[in-house]
């Protein structure tokens, strides 16, 4: 896979195509939105030495707003597009109490030299009540997003 980073063009190397792929299927829309794996400034979410885990995240991607190509985009910080700059665009700039004190916590990290940090949840799909997710109508959005974390930490090599 062919990715632009800046003026040039680079290869994604093969172990980073296939977590790619499968975050790919895994982040297509359901129940309206689009699966949110994580937050970071990262290319490389695999690169990551630091994870901070929540349960899930309050603020939805509702896929009428954006195409699934530029959600990726976000995700992998790339082309152009960043995981924060779609978060601040589609909740106008009004970061939840939690976004602000993981942003907190980053700052206190990175204060430390430890800026190898991704995001995430153990539920990757949004509501804003956590007890939400027991709801049938969102069984599948929290199979969908235990999945992604999974994923993530299978990759990561955590499991």
């Amino acid at each position: 896979m062919l990715i632009t980073k800046g003026n040039q063009t680079l290869t994604m190397p093969a172990k980073q195509e296939q977590f790619h792929d499968a975050l790919k299927a895994l982040t297509q829309p359901l129940n309206g939105q689009y699966p949110r794996p994580w937050m970071t400034e990262l290319t490389d979410p695999l690169s990551a030495t630091v994870l901070i885990v929540g349960h899930n995240q309050k603020m939805c991607y509702d896929e009428t707003l954006l195409t699934h190509d530029r959600h990726l985009d976000a995700l992998f910080n790339r082309n152009g597009e960043s995981c924060r700059g779609l978060y601040d665009e589609l909740n106008g700039f009004n970061p939840s109490p939690t976004r602000r004190n993981a942003d907190c916590f980053r700052n206190i990290l990175a204060k430390e030299n430890v800026t190898q940090v991704l995001e995430t949840n153990v539920v990757c799909y949004s509501k804003p009540m956590g007890n939400q997710l027991r709801l049938t109508r969102h069984n599948r959005g929290t199979v969908r997003g235990s999945e992604i974390f999974h994923t993530l930490l299978v990759e990561n090599h955590l499991l």
